[in-house]
């Protein structure tokens, strides 16, 4: 295990930047470079801090509680991978700048007024709600605000008296239906496979890149339901309404096996959404848009431990990450 100084002697620097950075409290002190060194250092030979120590001096838990609507049974992983994955990923970065990680599932079925109970049984410095629906977490989060509590929202879209941190999907898909337009294609749909996760913003993004650049957009053509016959039905329907199709976005990575064998081997380029390792195993590699979970994971710690912290000169503040267009075989 580490010590402030072995990191020090590690990266070339002093045991007060070390201190700094490993507390969170190098803006300004530590150049970016040097702030890399000493958290990649730190994560790479195991430093972590005596949580319960500074705790206790400091009248603090050096927890975060990160609270997930529902149970974990009711999020089945397909479709729901990057959630999961931003989930680890939280669970890596705390300890490195000092804080455990509290899990919390609040019942769906509870009123607000339960869930709040539940939250206060937590001992915790600060919240993370982790993709939850924004007209609950508007009634949750001023009732914490009111105690003093820090709390932000991960992947929800709040107003402008809330913390939180999203994903532009909209822009996403207006930047993918651009890149197909500017690589001279025209003919382009998009495909619903029916998770109905943000559906809504996908299609407006969509129709927005098409109807800029002077094009009509065409229906959105959506599954009944997630599973394999209903996105390969749908995809047949969409082939039928527009035999002339050059390109086709598919709203989950998941099923893009599935749209691909029911193209029949024509030759349309395809763009999806979502997990990687979807991306990665389909034949050819399909060009998707990807969720950068690390940014939106710094941002929002950044934001909660601002509010621990500072909070007399903490201000509200909402992050929309974009989304990253990676562009592969198809």
């Amino acid at each position: 295990m580490a010590t402030i100084k072995d990191i020090a002697l590690l990266t070339g620097t002093s045991s007060t930047a070390v201190s700094f950075v490993l507390n969170n409290k190098d803006r300004k002190r530590v150049s970016p470079e040097k702030r890399k060194a000493i958290l990649e250092a730190a994560k790479k030979y195991g430093y972590r801090k005596n949580i319960a120590a500074r705790g206790l001096a400091l009248k603090r838990t050096f927890k975060i509680a990160t609270c997930v609507q529902g149970f974990f049974e009711q999020h089945p992983v397909f479709g729901f991978l990057d959630q999961y994955q931003t989930i680890g990923l939280l669970a890596r970065k705390l300890p490195v700048i000092g804080y455990g990680m509290e899990f919390v599932q609040v019942d769906t079925e509870a009123s607000p007024s339960e869930i709040l109970g539940t939250l206060a049984q937590e001992k915790a410095d600060g919240f993370v709600f982790a993709y939850w629906d924004p007209q609950l977490l508007r009634r949750v989060i001023p009732s914490l605000k009111q105690k003093g509590i820090p709390a932000v929202a991960l992947g929800t879209v709040l107003g402008r008296d809330y913390d939180w941190a999203a994903i532009d999907r909209e822009g996403g898909f207006c930047k993918a239906t651009s890149y197909l337009l500017g690589s001279g294609l025209t003919r382009i749909a998009l495909l619903d496979c029916g998770l109905g996760l943000y559906g809504g913003s996908k299609q407006a993004g969509y129709e927005k890149a098409m109807q800029a650049a002077g094009h009509s957009p065409y229906p959105v053509f959506s599954a009944e339901s997630p599973k394999t016959k209903p996105v390969s039905e749908a995809t047949e329907r969409m082939v039928d309404a527009c035999p002339e199709i050059e390109a086709v976005l598919i709203s989950e990575n998941l099923f893009a096996p599935t749209v691909m064998h029911a193209l029949g081997g024509r030759r349309v380029r395809i763009i999806g959404c979502g997990d990687r390792c979807f991306a990665n195993i389909c034949h050819p590699k399909l060009s998707y848009l990807g969720f950068p979970g690390r940014k939106l994971v710094d941002v929002c710690i950044d934001n909660v431990i601002g509010q621990i912290e500072s909070p007399d000169t903490h201000r509200s503040r909402q992050t929309i990450v974009e989304c990253d267009l990676v562009i592969q075989e198809t």
